[in-house]
């Protein structure tokens, strides 16, 4: 697992996407959302099929018992929806 793919981890939260937006002040109109998913048995590659331009990762949840299903909803902030929206190329 890269460095990159530690620090995407970070942004990987249970939470709820109100409850974030909340926390840093903004309000969900101000984030696109995007469903994440990835049957697999590795976080890690949950966590590169997340869009480049995501801020967090909210509802992650995991369910299964060797191969996991990962799922999780990722916001991107409006103003950066043009900036190769859902890449996860250099992953």
């Amino acid at each position: 697992m890269s460095s990159e793919d530690i620090f995407l981890m970070d942004r990987v939260l249970a939470c709820s996407a109100r409850d974030y937006v909340e926390s840093v002040g903004k309000r969900l109109v101000d984030y696109k959302m995007v469903g994440v998913s990835k049957v697999s048995t590795n976080l890690g590659d949950f966590v590169r099929n997340i869009p480049r331009n995501a801020e967090v990762v909210t509802h992650y949840t995991r369910s299964g018992t060797d191969v996991g299903f990962y799922v999780g909803v990722a916001l991107i902030p409006k103003q950066a929806q043009g900036e190769n929206k859902y890449s996860t190329s250099g992953h």
